[in-house]
């Protein structure tokens, strides 16, 4: 357990980030906004019209609250003896902030209803990878009778399904906390935001022992307690993402340890979850790469434990009716660099006479190889100590975002408690940054949706590169929080 007794002990002095009264300002600035999105969500409702639904507000908002987090993390100060207040103040602030969103109405997402669905189908001993829910709806003779019946009882949540016409695309043991949150209340998105919120508390917990492993200020923790996009994606958008993250932060304490075998077992099951922490399976066993004798063993466990753990998808069949092959193959959705390698690769495809199917496998080829690649060379030094592997795992999954065709904003989880771990100025901005993505459901109302994928989307990304070229070009130049560029022993910085 993360004691008090440690939290205000001299861990504290370690970092100095300005006084008690700046936390609660910035803290109170965070409430007031969070309580107007509240209020604003009302305007929301599934039925109402696109078009009128305050889009415009909603961003100002977000935006707004963006820039006080910003202001927080470079602002604040956190000082001895006032340690312990603007520990209890930081805790607190951040269950105000949740409280005031989990009753909230969903703000421009509806990918909760599938997890309503497809935990209500295991729920009742049903397949939920065997029909898609159109199918279920429409009651086709192929379809059991009990599912049909229990499309019927789900009321509005079978029709709401975005993308109904595919079977589900998650993973199963996600599918074990769908049917989790039915069991606590059928069809009721307060149980599936209850099952989320075990979670977040769980990455709060895991953050707050990695920061005291690592003898940095727990006020690193306001990172991830206090941004606005976590508080949103995961208690007013109810995304699924953020259950993946514990297991990851235990696979990397455990790597850290040297427990490569229960690592790899722990990485698996996040696997089992969402597929993204793959790409984390280099750079936890990169200690291993000149000792085959345990590398192999721990790869082995890894692999045959994500076999087992996929094995309904692939038994379900990967064809054109797979949400996980539809979402392979043509999914694209806010991105930037993908969006350039999908131009060059048309430009090079117009010659070769390609049609489009081809252009996309082989932009999507080649991402996908970039990622490898990246996480590969990523796992080529040893790391030093466990700073370095903590490092090294969120380097590798920002590159798995910045690469994707799909950069939802909700996908900025996947960094979320690795950035209050080891922050860089780049990934903090992209954080108050990815609000912009919600402009497009505004130009998507007046029928101009290309002015947001083509133009505004630039925005979001721009700023962020420039800012990661800084920090590739000149590595060694801190970009310290605010009261540690003069403390000592193990400095933070941000890069």
């Amino acid at each position: 357990m993360v004691s008090l007794r440690w939290l205000s002990s001299g861990f504290f002095r370690q970092a100095s980030y300005a006084s008690f009264t700046a936390w609660v300002m910035t803290g109170l600035a965070l409430l007031g906004l969070h309580a107007a999105l509240a209020w604003l969500s009302g305007e929301f409702e599934y039925t109402r019209p696109l078009a009128e639904k305050p889009v415009l507000t909603l961003v100002a908002l977000q935006l707004a609250a963006g820039l006080v987090f910003l202001l927080a993390i470079f602002r604040n100060k956190f000082t001895h003896p006032e340690g312990k207040r603007i520990f209890t103040w930081m805790i607190g602030v951040g269950i105000a902030l949740r409280a005031l969103t989990i009753f909230s109405t969903p703000m421009l997402e509806t990918d909760f209803y599938r997890y309503m669905w497809d935990g209500a189908v295991l729920a009742n001993g049903m397949n939920p990878y065997q029909y898609s829910p159109n199918q279920a709806e429409q009651a086709a003779d192929s379809v059991p009778a009990p599912l049909a019946t229990l499309a019927g009882e789900s009321d509005e949540v079978v029709r709401r399904i975005n993308h109904a016409d595919l079977r589900t695309i998650y993973p199963p043991v996600a599918q074990i906390f769908f049917s989790v949150a039915y069991f606590v209340k059928p069809w009721s998105l307060f149980a599936w935001r209850f099952v989320l919120a075990f979670f977040d508390a769980a990455n709060l917990i895991l953050v707050l022992l990695v920061l005291r492993d690592l003898k940095l200020s727990c006020g690193l923790a306001a990172i991830y307690w206090w941004n606005p996009l976590v508080i949103r994606e995961v208690f007013n958008a109810a995304h699924m993402d953020v259950m993946a993250l514990p297991l990851v932060m235990l696979a990397v304490m455990l790597g850290a340890r040297n427990r490569y075998n229960a690592a790899g077992l722990i990485l698996a099951g996040a696997v089992g979850i969402k597929l993204w922490p793959v790409v984390l399976l280099p750079v936890v066993l990169s200690p291993l790469r000149n000792n085959p004798r345990r590398l192999v063993p721990a790869v082995c466990l890894f692999a045959a434990t994500c076999s087992l753990l996929l094995l309904p998808v692939y038994f379900s069949g990967l064809d054109q009716g797979s949400g996980f092959i539809a979402y392979g193959q043509t999914w694209e959705m806010n991105d930037a660099l993908f969006m350039l390698l999908l131009w060059t690769t048309e430009l090079f495809g117009r010659v070769l006479a390609w049609d489009e199917a081809v252009i996309q496998l082989v932009a999507r080829v080649i991402a996908a190889a970039a990622i490898v690649s990246w996480a590969a060379w990523l796992s080529i030094g040893t790391p030093r100590d466990q700073s370095d592997l903590w490092e090294l795992s969120l380097l590798a999954v920002a590159g798995v975002f910045l690469l994707s065709p799909t950069q939802f904003p909700w996908y900025y989880l996947w960094m979320a408690p690795l950035v209050a771990i080891r922050p860089r100025v780049s990934l903090l901005l992209l954080s108050a940054l990815l609000s912009l993505y919600y402009l497009r459901f505004h130009f998507k109302a007046t029928d101009s949706v290309a002015v947001f994928d083509y133009y505004i989307v630039w925005l979001e990304y721009i700023p962020v590169w420039l800012m990661l070229l800084r920090e590739g070009l000149k590595p060694r130049i801190a970009c310290p929080l605010p009261g540690q560029e003069k403390s000592g022993g193990n400095k933070m910085r941000i890069f």
